[in-house]
This record gives structure tokens, C-alpha cells and sequence, in this order.
């Protein structure tokens, strides 16, 4: 079953699917991504403004009076958030981070009313609170931030109400996601067939082509090279210079190489920051 919208209409519920076995009736709740806007139709509005994120949620489930002496089950695409946690404590991928900074959590508390939580959205496995809460996260790392981490698939075994056992089973990619950091000629001792960023640390000069030949000659995968003592060494040189520099440029001094259509765009932003 899929479901791409929320409730629309006053007389709209979450779409429940109920499926039956030796126990009795589970009841599956679809609930995709809600944004407080989208349903201030239904769940109104407080004083004018709409509902935070974690209320709306919060709301939509209320009004489904559910049967809590079956088994219920909400699968969601939502941040929901462990009590006591903080937002930023939270290990997000930029791409999430940016679409909606950590405005759009949700309270773990919202979730008490069901027997499982199969969570979407955050990809990195996660549990929120409980072992019964889960994100199974991305099947494959899908940015740098996943470096790392192990991937799985989530079994869950419903019993009787109130028994839920749940395992992991470990997903392998072909070609793991790796950031492997060091001075060039230890990086190329490491070659392997993985997806990579190499972050060279090296203090002297490299000569650009051969070095990038090199890395990818070793690297057949190879996603990214940075260079991080470059980085350091020209922002250092920067905050060092005389700090009574106009905006403008600091700015060209510190960005190093612009053109002169990026001058002008560059004075652009600077006078319209400045009000001139």
C-alpha cells in the first residue's frame, strides 16, 4: 500500500489498513510527510497561526480514536525526536537539514499510543526511545554524512498485543561509502574499490595532475578530493592580514581567484547588505 497525502477534508482519517492473523487484528496507520499548512483545514489553528509540527502530529492522531486493545502500527515519514533529546544531538544528512532546518520535530511522546513506529525519513538507523520506534534508515549511504554507518533491514515479529521482537538483518552494499584522510602517499596505500573522499593533509605543494592521476588510479570510485591544510593555511593567512580591510576586499582576498563577474556580484551583495 502507498499513500501520498495527508488528510484533506474535515471528514478525511489517516488511511488505515487492518490486517489479520492468529492473534486478531493489527491496524496499520499511513501517515506520509505533514506540514502544519497542510492540514490547518482539519485540525484548525492556534490563535491565527499554525499548529509546531509535534501538535499537528499530535492532533491527526487524536482524531482517529483508535482501538488501543488491538495492535496498532504507524508507519510515518516524519522527524520524530526521543523524548529528552535535542534536535541538534540528532545525526541528519545536509540534504535534511536544509529542507526544513529542526523546526519540523516531533515529540517521541506522540508515538505511545502505538505497538510499532516504522519511521521514515532520517537515514541513519535509529531508534526514538524505544526498540519499538525505529527508523530502519537508507538501505545505501546516499551522502558523505553516512560514512560509516551500518545499513540494515528491520524484522519485526508481532505476537500478542504488547510482544514485538525485532532484529536487524545487515545489508552489505557491492562497494562501501569511505573518507579516508591522510598525507598522499599513505592514502595510496590504502587503495581499494569503495566510493571515496580523500581529505590530503599534505603541508608542501602537490602537483595537481599527478596527484589526481595518481588518487585515481587507486581510487577507481573516487568521488572527492580535498585538500585540508590549504584550506587552514589560506583562511589563516586571511584573519592575519590587517583586520581593518574593507568587506569587499577581505572577501576577494579570502575567496582567492575570483573573476570580475564575481567581483560585481560580490559588491553587489556587500552594498545590499550595507543598505547603500
Amino acid at each position: 500500500y502507498m499513500v501520498g497525502n495527508p488528510p484533506e477534508k474535515e471528514e478525511d482519517h489517516i488511511e488505515r489498513i487492518t490486517l489479520n492473523d492468529n492473534y486478531g487484528p493489527v491496524h496499520f496507520y499511513l501517515l506520509p510527510f505533514v506540514k502544519p499548512s497542510m492540514v490547518k483545514n482539519i485540525i484548525g489553528t492556534n490563535d491565527g497561526r499554525n499548529y509546531s509540527y509535534s501538535e499537528t502530529i499530535k492532533k491527526l492522531i487524536e482524531r482517529e480514536e483508535m482501538n488501543t486493545k488491538d495492535r496498532n502500527v504507524l508507519i510515518s515519514h516524519q522527524f520524530y525526536l526521543p523524548v529528552n533529546k535535542k534536535a541538534e544531538d540528532i545525526e541528519r544528512t545536509d540534504s535534511e537539514i536544509r529542507t526544513a532546518g529542526n523546526i519540523d520535530e516531533v515529540s517521541g511522546e506522540v508515538l505511545l499510543p502505538f505497538d510499532y513506529a516504522a519511521l521514515g525519513h532520517i537515514h541513519k538507523p535509529m531508534k526514538v526511545g524505544s526498540d519499538v520506534y525505529r527508523y530502519c534508515g537508507t538501505p545505501l549511504p546516499y551522502s558523505m554524512s553516512e560514512a560509516g554507518q551500518d545499513k540494515g533491514i528491520i524484522e519485526i515479529e508481532m505476537k500478542e498485543k504488547g510482544v514485538v521482537e525485532t532484529q536487524v538483518l545487515p545489508l552489505k552494499p557491492l562497494h562501501d561509502l569511505r573518507i579516508i584522510e591522510g598525507e598522499l602517499k599513505d592514502v595510496l596505500n590504502q587503495s581499494c574499490d569503495d566510493f571515496v573522499r580523500v581529505v590530503l593533509t599534505d603541508k608542501k605543494d602537490l602537483n595537481i595532475f599527478e596527484m589526481q592521476e595518481k588518487l585515481k588510479n587507486a581510487f577507481p570510485r573516487l568521488l572527492e578530493i580535498r585538500r585540508e591544510n590549504i584550506r587552514k593555511n589560506n583562511y589563516q593567512a586571511v584573519v592575519k592580514k590587517d583586520v581593518k580591510m574593507d568587506p569587499f576586499s577581505l572577501c576577494t582576498d579570502f575567496l582567492n581567484g575570483v573573476d570580475e563577474e564575481e567581483k560585481d556580484l560580490l559588491q553587489d551583495i556587500i552594498n545590499h547588505v550595507k543598505g547603500v
